[in-house]
């Protein structure tokens, strides 16, 4: 009967949302496992953990414990590394000792070198196509800039124009001049911040400062 063992890993709150938390991911690899007529030995996990980096205590205590192992299994590819180079290090580590790696969302099998190859080529496109976004976002953002227009966060007492430029948002700046009254008048940072579902150290840089300085000026 095969060692199989499962690896999991979610890098941000974000992933969870897009149905790669780690609850999720072990339901799929418990999935697999019934659907084999076998069980796995355990399921190594990584949270908080980039695919970028080889440094995560999860998946090297799978390395350091490969001789006990037939199979590692993963829900995909990028829950074990999001770098070519790094997943060829890993396939000649896997094949050293003889553990399969088998990824769900694939449907790859690397126990051969067809599916090795499979496996190499679905990464560089996916490495590809994680670099072509990166390209167009950067110009796209340095297009805005360019033109004058707002890039990243809009700062509480501002809101974008038609042309994309900040503004003040007349709303916003009016609850700002309150928060500034409210604590003249002795009210705390929380207090006013559990009014306007800010945190307090927004309230404390929003009642401190300058309106001129904090947003620009449309008039």
């Amino acid at each position: 009967m095969m060692t199989a063992v499962g690896y999991i890993r979610v890098s941000s709150e974000h992933q969870v949302e897009e149905g790669f938390s780690l609850t999720t991911q072990s339901e799929r690899l418990n999935a697999w496992a019934t659907t084999k007529g076998t069980s796995l030995e355990k399921i190594v996990s990584d949270e908080g953990f980039s695919g970028g980096t080889m440094d995560r205590p999860g998946l090297d205590s799978i390395l350091d414990d490969l001789d006990s192992i037939d199979t590692l299994v993963v829900v995909q590819l990028d829950r074990l590394t999001r770098s070519v180079r790094d997943l060829g290090h890993l396939l000649e580590v896997f094949q050293q000792h003889d553990v399969s790696l088998v990824s769900l969302s694939e449907i790859v099998d690397a126990t051969s070198a067809s599916g090795r190859l499979v496996l190499n080529i679905l990464m560089s496109v996916s490495e590809w196509q994680r670099e072509d976004v990166s390209e167009k976002t950067t110009a796209v953002l340095r297009g805005k800039q360019e033109r004058g227009e707002h890039v990243g966060r809009i700062p509480y007492g501002c809101a974008l124009d038609s042309s994309g430029c900040l503004v003040q948002d007349p709303e916003q700046v009016a609850a700002i001049k309150v928060m500034k009254r409210m604590r003249r008048r002795g009210k705390s940072l929380r207090e006013i911040g559990t009014k306007y579902g800010l945190a307090p150290a927004t309230v404390m840089k929003l009642t401190s400062t300058d309106l001129r300085k904090l947003v620009p000026s449309n008039v």
